[in-house]
């Protein structure tokens, strides 16, 4: 959400998916009420453009909905469709940020691996950084992808974060061979 509005601000037409599918709640963190999910766009109620909703600083926000199990178990069919949908927007938006649920599911991996840039967020919490490891661990082996961003939240200051930063390089660096940026 942060990240959507931020590139917004600098005057970028930004579009947010909400493609953590089984638990979505982009709508929530922006303060705005979904009209229609990924849920309608994909049983073909409505179209992806109707189901949008602008939020604040002008982001424009594709959501999904909360619970649905269906939506967390996507099978090919379904994650083609939901990306041909996004990919039709492409000409309307600067940026389109994807956002993924946590952990190394299978609709997360098809997204990432489907993004031309991946950012994977970690904290400090050595359980948060292990999953971080495993998802760029799972994204190079499974998927081929040998570049991936990385960003340090919820950290008490600049020296821990760099920190957590060094230790994820040194992983990366002695076990795989991946750009971590």
């Amino acid at each position: 959400a942060n990240l959507g509005i931020c590139l917004a601000r600098t005057g970028r037409k930004v579009l947010l998916v909400d493609a953590d599918l089984g638990l979505a709640n982009l709508d929530l963190m922006l303060g705005v009420k979904a009209r229609a999910s990924v849920r309608e766009v994909l049983s073909g109620g409505t179209t992806v453009s109707s189901a949008m909703v602008e939020g604040p600083s002008g982001v424009m926000l594709l959501p999904a909905c909360s619970g649905d199990v269906k939506l967390a178990e996507l099978d090919e069919t379904a994650r083609l469709g939901l990306l041909g949908a996004i990919d039709s927007l492409e000409d309307r938006f600067d940026t389109v940020v994807v956002d993924t649920g946590a952990g190394i599911g299978s609709n997360a991996l098809y997204f990432a691996a489907a993004a031309q840039q991946i950012l994977v967020v970690t904290t400090p919490d050595p359980a948060a950084m292990a999953d971080a490891y495993a998802m760029i661990k799972v994204l190079h082996l499974r998927c081929g992808v040998e570049r991936i961003h990385l960003a340090v939240n919820m950290a008490s200051g600049p020296r821990e974060a760099e920190q957590v930063v060094s230790r994820m390089l040194g992983l990366v660096h002695q076990f795989l061979d991946v750009a971590l940026v």
